[in-house]
């Protein structure tokens, strides 16, 4: 092989490479990238079944104090999102007022998709949870939060 075929294949393996690499990566963090659409309930009187098992659920204590910590639980659907190696959550992020407060990866086979985070904000907060199923995409529930 001389110099120019090895020039040109090497360029040619590099634009694939980096092209796969973008892709991956856009799959996987999915939100902004233009593979992945945030999927979040319709209509929360009336779930479609697809939402029953994938729409974030969040769980809070009745009261919640400023500047005291409380316990935070987040999970995959009404009805537990099932965690087989062909259909599982990849992870469940949270998001308190547009900044990531947590992310708990998961594997099939290992884990139910439930994660607790121990949580302390000082004033009204939004909450965002996203979670990533490997068949159905990118789900979010959002909740505005009011200490006190």
């Amino acid at each position: 092989m001389n110099r120019r075929d090895f020039v040109k294949i090497a360029t040619l393996s590099t634009g694939v490479l980096s092209l796969d690499s973008s892709l991956v990566r856009a799959a996987e963090y999915g939100a902004g990238s233009t593979l992945a659409e945030i999927q979040r309930v319709k209509n929360p009187g009336k779930l479609s079944a697809l939402e029953k098992k994938h729409a974030p659920l969040i769980r809070l204590p009745e009261k919640i104090l400023p500047g005291q910590p409380f316990d935070l639980q987040l999970s995959v659907g009404q009805t537990l999102h099932p965690m087989s190696a062909g259909h599982y959550i990849d992870y469940i992020e949270l998001y308190i007022d547009q900044q990531p407060a947590g992310r708990c990866e998961l594997r099939p086979g290992f884990n139910d998709p439930v994660v607790s985070f121990r949580l302390r904000i000082e004033g009204p907060a939004v909450l965002r949870v996203r979670e990533y199923c490997n068949l159905h995409g990118l789900w979010e529930t959002r909740l505005d939060l009011q200490p006190g």
